[in-house]
């Protein structure tokens, strides 16, 4: 579970066996899994820049509902790395490139009718959601740009979720709220907060708005994570370019199976992309 893995400039091989409109594959392994909004969104307001957004629902198994029913509780722990490098078509000097590396928290808790409780922000019972990637296109050329025109660049995601019944887990010992990090002493986490501030960074930061999270592995995460009742590993990279200063063309490139089915948008909310993130499914 190491650092940020520094992605290259040049675009991922050609390797891939369909080019669909974020069609969702429906492996046993995503089987609690789905995709909100129905497919990862695309938005290109204009020339300079572009919106993606890519969020899933997950549920429980029968399996994983019976064994967390009887430890009455569970947490669920996802691990998201996001790094990305931005050069110039013309001679591929670098322009920015930057990352993070955070854990979040979800703890599973079931309502009286048996439910997993969801979080306030998007209110689906039986369903907790994670936004996987939710991106402004603009601040990967740095907090000063004004366009993309003449850039080219890719973002990698990696994120993992690991489900253990409560009596069975790591430690939350260090996962705070965003609250938390902002009365935080701790200088880590103030430079943390700096760098990430909304006005300069491309990554949202809803999920550490919506969960306590933590910069660093739960201390025990070795010993237990062998107790994991299910481990979930979503990727995906993200291959853009406006070298031709007319567009801006934005295609995600995924192994076969990790786009999840698709599901609803959260509820009381109508915002949707201009058109589904176009995906390349790779062998």
């Amino acid at each position: 579970m190491g650092g940020l893995r520094r992605i290259s400039t040049s675009f991922f091989p050609l390797a891939c066996a369909l080019l669909v409109a974020g069609a969702g594959v429906a492996l046993p392994e995503f089987a609690a899994f789905e995709t909100v909004n129905g497919v990862p969104q695309l938005s290109v307001p204009g020339p300079d820049s572009f919106h993606a957004y890519w969020g899933v629902w997950r549920t429980l198994t029968d399996a994983e509902r019976e064994a967390l029913r009887s430890s009455g509780s569970g947490r669920l722990f996802s691990h998201r790395k996001i790094s990305w490098k931005t050069v110039r078509c013309d001679d591929g000097a670098e322009v920015g490139a930057d990352g993070e590396d955070v854990w979040y928290l979800d703890p599973i808790v079931f309502d009286d009718e048996g439910r997993v409780e969801p979080i306030r922000e998007a209110l689906r019972s039986d369903y907790r959601y994670f936004s996987l990637l939710n991106l402004n296109g603009m601040k990967l050329a740095g907090p000063q740009a004004r366009s993309l025109k003449g850039l080219r660049g890719e973002v990698e995601l990696d994120s993992r979720l690991f489900l253990f019944a409560s009596a069975q887990a790591p430690s939350v010992a260090g996962f705070l709220s965003l609250r938390g990090f902002q009365g935080s002493k701790d200088p880590v986490h103030q430079a943390f907060l700096d760098k990430t501030h909304p006005y300069r960074w491309p990554v949202y930061y809803d999920e550490r708005a919506h969960k306590d999270h933590s910069l660093r592995a739960p201390v025990d995460f070795g010993e237990f994570e062998s107790r994991a009742l299910s481990q979930d590993h979503f990727q995906m990279r993200l291959v853009w370019d406006s070298c031709d200063g007319a567009t801006v063309r934005v295609e995600g490139r995924v192994p076969g199976g990790v786009i999840p089915v698709g599901g609803p948008n959260r509820p009381m909310r109508e915002d949707r992309g201009d058109s589904p993130l176009p995906i390349r499914v790779l062998e």
